[in-house]
């Protein structure tokens, strides 16, 4: 298992966690409004997200959630 931000922040604004073969979305750091959780990250299915990923941003208005999300936990 490995955590790391993303280098491309501008366009995937997530720290997550990689664990076989998929990733867990663990806390969005940008600062956008409107967002859109995409299925897949650099060929690498996004498939959960954590109750906390949003819990401390207060710009998010709303979030498009991609099919193959699998779980919020």
């Amino acid at each position: 298992m490995s955590m790391m931000p993303d280098a491309q922040a501008s366009s995937f604004d997530f720290l997550y966690k990689t664990d076989n073969g998929e990733i867990d979305l663990i806390y969005y750091y940008g600062n956008s409004k409107n967002i859109r959780i995409p299925n897949n990250y650099n060929d690498v299915p996004v498939t959960t997200i954590d109750p906390s990923c949003f819990a401390a941003n207060k710009n998010i208005k709303s979030a498009t959630i991609a099919e193959g999300i699998e779980a919020i936990y």
